[in-house]
């Protein structure tokens, strides 16, 4: 879901361990679900993991750009904490970049807006609209 891609995973017997899946879905929605997976398996456990595990770890419902948030509300706590820190008009750090970056491409009009090379990213007063930042 937090893709926006057709996720399917094949039913051929597994291969060494491993399945065969198709993604379906615009360029972007399709990146962004072989990321969002590629990470999921890098961070699942092992066999040998699964078995030592005593009591069910608390899942990670949101990941944006490697960071974990438990909810909504929590990813909206860090975006707000990060406003608070930036200087208006100051370009934002590579990390912040990277996690900012990351969330805009769950826009809906993601690819319709990025047209040109993105630079960075600065937060502060908007011309056209006084009184708001972004």
């Amino acid at each position: 879901r937090l893709s926006g891609s057709r996720i399917e995973v094949l039913q051929e017997a597994p291969v060494d361990g491993k399945r065969k899946l198709t993604m379906k879905g615009s360029a972007v929605a399709v990146t962004r679900a072989r990321v969002l997976i590629e990470d999921k398996l890098r961070s699942a456990p092992s066999k040998q993991d699964v078995s030592r595990v005593e009591e069910p770890q608390k899942e990670t419902r949101i990941m944006v750009a490697g960071r974990c948030f438990a909810d909504r509300d929590q990813l909206v706590s860090h975006i707000r904490a990060l406003q608070g820190s930036l200087t208006d008009g100051a370009m934002l750090g590579p990390e912040d970049a990277f996690f900012v970056f990351h969330l805009a491409t769950y826009h809906p009009n993601f690819v319709e807006k990025m047209i040109a090379p993105i630079v960075g990213f600065k937060y502060g007063p908007h011309e056209s609209f006084g009184g708001s930042k972004c």
